[in-house]
């Protein structure tokens, strides 16, 4: 017997009060059957639409035609920490899908049968029910499969790929954040069907892949993918990958100072720092056309494309003043990102980590001191060189070689000392 969170019965009660069937669904039976905690909650229910939203009225509807709405759980159990804010319910129903219809379902049909509705899931372990008594519904075999981490297709292996290839990138991502192994005919399975994935949105694979290499058994996941042809359709790069060092989320304190620079999450920072590993077992030319293969928004592209050109720049630096120099073009928030890339990279390369504990330290003293890196922390401003009788891209210029000094030499960062040196350069022309 299953035990279910104290709010997830509550709705499911509701539903038994008003006449109608409804079961937990999904991977919440399947973590709850590994003893792990489920990431996300998911009902189906033979209610038609209309009378669920008579039954929760504030329910949001996310999509008409599978009849699915969202549920926010009550508010006043906050002290359960199984309630993740909302669920997810849906009205049992089977799929039918046309020849190459990828993904698309061309034609859905509602049933009051559980079996039926697990029937069109993907793997046994997602083909699993829980109903409110806690009680197990397992046509598939799903629990013994869970007890031995295996993933195993719902029916023939190549024809529900051949549906829906997405269920290709689910079997790799569920190796990675769950730490599952394909079964035999299910690799055998994804090998010859792998080139599916031209027919699935790079949005849809760029999301996908995200989980993929951010999970706590990424290296074995995309060791997967590699031996089963699915990272060339990931990357657009058929050449062999660097192996991978596992990559897990480390903990807050063990990156370096993310906190002090106000990175928007540590998931977020976990995401850039995983992908830069990533993108730098290839070589340069082959990473930054990986890059573009899956379209990453602007910002995620730059970083990833800057630790990819970048990281053997920094990995050779040990002088102070080159150090500088590339913080001060880069800044310290992604000087800090490839000190963490680098360290996974070179985690057994004794030479490498005596390099980088040399920068750390110069690193701790630039930050301790304060010391100037760029135009902004210099003791003169534009308008003082302007005043000094030149205009244009020459004030610029003449900034940029003052900020370049005093990055070398922190002592001369003084207004009359930068205002003379500026005069000199003006007087003989040095631009």
């Amino acid at each position: 017997m299953l035990k279910l969170p104290g709010y997830i019965e509550k709705i499911m009660a509701e539903f038994r009060k008003e006449g109608y069937a409804c079961f937990v669904v999904g991977g919440a039976v399947r973590d709850m059957m590994a003893g792990e905690k489920p990431w996300d909650w998911d009902l189906a229910t033979d209610a038609p639409l209309g009378n669920v939203l008579k039954i929760f009225p504030k329910a949001t509807v996310i999509s008409e035609e599978l009849s699915v709405v969202r549920i926010r759980s009550a508010e006043n159990e906050k002290n359960n920490e199984a309630d993740l804010g909302y669920v997810d319910v849906a009205r049992l129903r089977k799929e039918k899908y046309a020849p190459e219809s990828f993904g698309i379902p061309s034609e859905i049909i509602f049933t009051d049968s559980i079996e039926a509705d697990l029937g069109r899931r993907d793997f046994t372990v997602n083909a699993m029910a829980c109903s409110i008594e806690g009680k197990l519904i397992d046509p598939y075999d799903g629990a013994e499969d869970v007890s031995k981490r295996v993933l195993k297709m719902v029916g023939e292996p190549l024809t529900r790929l051949e549906e829906d290839p997405v269920r290709i990138l689910r079997a790799i991502r569920l190796v990675a954040e769950r730490n599952y192994s394909l079964s035999g005919s299910l690799q055998k399975a994804i090998a010859e069907k792998a080139d599916l994935l031209t027919y699935i949105s790079k949005d849809r694979v760029r999301d996908e892949f995200v989980r993929i290499v951010t999970g706590e058994n990424a290296a074995k996941a995309i060791e997967e993918a590699e031996d089963t042809g699915v990272l060339k359709w990931i990357t657009g790069i058929d050449k062999p990958l660097k192996r991978l060092k596992p990559l897990q989320m480390l903990e807050p304190d063990h990156y370096l100072n993310i906190t002090e620079r106000k990175v928007a999450t540590l998931k977020d920072y976990h995401i850039l720092l995983s992908l830069c590993v990533f993108y730098r077992r290839y070589s340069e030319e082959d990473a930054l056309k990986a890059v573009e293969y899956l379209n990453y928004s602007g910002k995620t592209a730059k970083v990833i494309k800057d630790a990819i050109m970048t990281g053997n720049r920094l990995s050779n630096t040990s002088d102070k003043f080159e150090l500088k120099e590339y913080i001060a073009e880069y800044g310290l928030e992604f000087y800090d990102l490839m000190e963490d890339v680098l360290r996974l990279e070179e985690e057994l390369d004794s030479k490498a980590a005596k390099m980088r504990r040399t920068r750390l330290e110069a690193a701790a003293e630039i930050q301790r001191k304060n010391e100037p890196l760029t135009v902004k922390d210099l003791a003169v401003k534009g308008d003082d060189i302007t005043k000094l009788g030149t205009t244009g891209k020459t004030v610029g210029l003449v900034l940029e070689h003052l900020a370049k000094q005093v990055r070398r030499n922190p002592e001369i960062n003084d207004r009359e000392k930068l205002l003379k040196i500026a005069e000199e350069m003006m007087k003989w022309n040095l631009k």
